[in-house]
């Protein structure tokens, strides 16, 4: 009997998808909703003793690097990790499995999960604008006025001093 999988919500485009065997997997949404798999969660699921060094001898190819949000009892945050796309998944099954049961709850329960919700999920994603280079506003800043008082300042002085001498 296979078991259900659950998910929480880590983040505005990231979830932990997990089930009674402490499975567990943190997904993070692209803009257009494809999902991105952690790969070290996948690689310590796959029973690797180090996740990461298991990532990089498989040589997986395209690789993204994510922001993907932890926690822990008494914090939270964000690290930066390797993450794959339902492909890089597949190739690293490939690399092997350490049952058929991991195998099947990531390609019939995970995989479509996580592609079902990133269909339905919809966040407000914009690239930012970059600042006009070399163009100035026409109302000058406090501090652009400051400035222009002391070097008003400084040349009445000047010229104060060369008259008195």
């Amino acid at each position: 009997m296979r078991d259900k999988v659950t998910t929480k919500r880590t983040g505005e485009n990231s979830m932990v998808f997990s089930d009674s065997s402490r499975r567990s997997v943190r997904v993070v949404y692209e803009p257009d909703g494809t999902p991105l798999y952690c790969a070290s969660d996948m690689a310590a699921c796959m029973g690797y003793e180090a996740p990461t060094k298991a990532i990089a001898r498989a040589g997986i190819r395209p690789q993204y690097r994510r922001f993907v949000p932890w926690v822990s009892k008494r914090k939270r945050g964000r690290s930066e990790a390797i993450c794959f796309d339902r492909d890089g998944v597949e190739r690293l099954l490939e690399h092997g499995v350490p049952s058929e049961e991991f195998e099947v709850w990531v390609l019939e329960d995970l995989i479509p999960r996580a592609e079902a919700i990133g269909r339905e999920m919809v966040y407000r994603y914009e690239e930012p604008t970059p600042e006009p280079q070399g163009e100035r506003d026409a109302t000058p800043s406090g501090i652009e006025d400051l400035l222009d008082a002391i070097m008003l300042d400084v040349l009445m002085l000047k010229k104060a001093v060369r008259q008195g001498l």
